[in-house]
Parts: C-alpha cells; structure tokens; sequence
C-alpha cells in the first residue's frame, strides 16, 4: 500500500468519525432554546450601558417572555453607595398571553439621604418567575421629594340630644304654650259649658 492510499484512508476515517459526531450532537440537542425576553427602563433596554439620569416617576417594560405567559414580574429598586441603602421602589404584575407587561415605578426616598447633586444612585432589579435570571442596571435618578403625609379627615364631635320624658315632646321651645296654662284654659271652658247648660235648664222649666 502506497503512502497516497494510506493518506486517502485516513482522510476518508476522519471524515466519517466527523460526520457521526455531529449526526449524534444534532440527535441529541433537542429543540433549539427559545429567545429570552426583553427588559426596558423608560423604553431603554435595562443591559444598555452609560443611561442618563433617570426620573423619579418610570416605566419598567417587559416584552416577549413566551416562556412565562400569565407569569409575574417584578421589579425592586434599591439605594446604593454613595448615597443610603435600603429599597426606594418596587412594584409586580402580571404578564399576558405574549409575555408582555408594564410595571409603573414612584421613587419613594423616605428615610434615605440623598447627594446633593446628582440624587440618588440606586440599582434597578428586574425578572420574571420561571424565566431568565434577574437583570440589573445601576443608575443615578434626580433627586425625589417624598411623598406628602396624607392627613386622616376628622370627624366633628356629635351631641346627643335626649329623647323627651315618657316619649312625647311637650314643647319647650319659644311659641309653644306651658302645661299649666293649657290647664287652667281647660278649665275654664268646662266650667263655662256646665254654667251656660244649668241657666239654659232653669229657662226651659
């Protein structure tokens, strides 16, 4: 066997041993994996770098999550050095049958001190149940006034008036007429009546 037909053989093996490795790689990796979703900060997406300060009122979008339709996303916004830490906002909902959804955010500072010029540096976490792992995006947002104390209203106080003695109001008001003067007014025309019938009686006798 010549040097060229050994070269041949071995070209012809390595070729075969090539085409089955990848016949079983194709058998073997299933169906091809669907596309994550998309998350956007005020119509940006949240994996874009070099974000302009964002305002204290945002959206977080969700789009084409098709893995976890009528699943719930949520968001969560938290204070990072050099300002305070502790969470300035969060908010869920739930996704439709495409995998979109909107999550409407109010930067809450209440209790975190803010720098004086550039705001609040904070990191906006967002992710979907049963979907990709939570993304996140570190920004500066303007400086946010807290929300005005809302003040319960009050109620005037009620004086209970008390139900007249034995249930019936007699009049006590001005204009309405004493007991005792209606008695003595009463009185005064049953006697009359007895008077005018005796004298009517003496006549006719």
């Amino acid at each position: 066997m010549t040097a060229k037909t050994r070269a041949r053989r071995t070209g012809l093996r390595f070729l075969l041993t090539l085409s089955v490795v990848l016949l079983v790689g194709v058998m073997f990796a299933g169906p091809a994996l669907a596309a994550p979703g998309t998350i956007k900060v005020d119509g940006e997406d949240i994996n874009q770098a070099n974000s302009p300060h964002q305002g204290c009122n945002f959206e977080v979008e969700f789009e084409g999550f098709t893995e976890s339709p009528g699943g719930t996303a949520g968001v969560e916004i938290t204070a990072q050095p050099p300002t305070d830490n502790g969470v300035v906002g969060s908010g869920t909902t739930t996704l439709d049958g495409a995998g979109n959804g909107v999550i409407n955010i109010t930067i809450d500072p209440t209790g975190i001190e803010q720098h004086p010029i550039q705001g609040l540096h904070v990191t906006i976490t967002a992710g979907v149940d049963g979907g990709d792992a939570a993304k996140k995006k570190t920004v500066w947002v303007e400086e946010c006034a807290a929300p005005a104390p809302t003040t319960p209203p009050t109620t005037p106080p009620t004086t209970d008036v008390p139900p007249p003695v034995g249930g019936v109001d007699t009049g006590s008001g001005p204009g309405a007429a004493p007991s005792g003067l209606l008695a003595v007014v009463g009185l005064l025309l049953l006697a009359g009546s007895t008077f005018w019938m005796r004298r009517r009686s003496v006549h006719s006798s």
